[in-house]
């Protein structure tokens, strides 16, 4: 919560479950004297157990995100829309990729993970990395890895409906 009198600053750096929770708890229950502060390159959190419903277009993409902004307002917090690209914990430090640094007294990371698609051949052009979840890159070549994907189960579904036809076809003609 944004408090007049804050004597203690809380930086959350990343939009991730746990912090999206931890500022709903927070607004419920506010700590007097703690400033909050979400940093995030991203303003929407998508949470990832409804991922596959919105890439098999059961969900819109707002539908299965969480408005970091949105939240921030709600709760009081001040948003600040930027990537932290260094921590320096002996001056209290976090820097972001704008150039400007912030000061603290608490912080939190919950930025998650990042696999090396590189190491598994294929991987880069054949999978989606569901981590980290940048839901423009990730849903556009979800989307079309599923297309591709439905397009081959449509193929291949004709082709056994074809083929069982033609089983069935060739089996009457025995039986005469």
């Amino acid at each position: 919560m944004l408090t007049p009198s804050a004597t203690q600053d809380l930086i959350m750096v990343g939009g991730g479950h746990s912090h999206a929770l931890a500022l709903r708890m927070l607004a419920m229950k506010p700590v007097p004297g703690l400033r909050l502060t979400l940093v995030s390159p991203d303003s929407l959190s998508a949470y990832s157990g409804m991922l596959p419903g919105l890439v098999a277009g059961h969900y819109r993409l707002e539908e299965t995100h969480i408005d970091l902004q949105r939240l921030c307002q709600a709760t009081g917090t001040r948003f600040i829309r930027a990537r932290a690209v260094r921590l320096k914990p002996e001056q209290r430090r976090l820097y972001l990729d704008d150039g400007t640094h912030l000061e603290y007294d608490l912080v939190s990371l919950d930025v998650g993970a990042t696999p090396n698609l590189t190491a598994v051949p294929g991987a880069e052009q054949h999978a989606v990395a569901v981590k980290p979840v940048a839901a423009p890159r990730m849903t556009t070549k979800a989307m079309r890895l599923a297309n591709a994907a439905t397009a081959w189960t449509t193929t291949a579904t004709a082709f056994g409906i074809v083929m069982t036809r033609a089983a069935q076809a060739l089996q009457a003609v025995k039986r005469k």
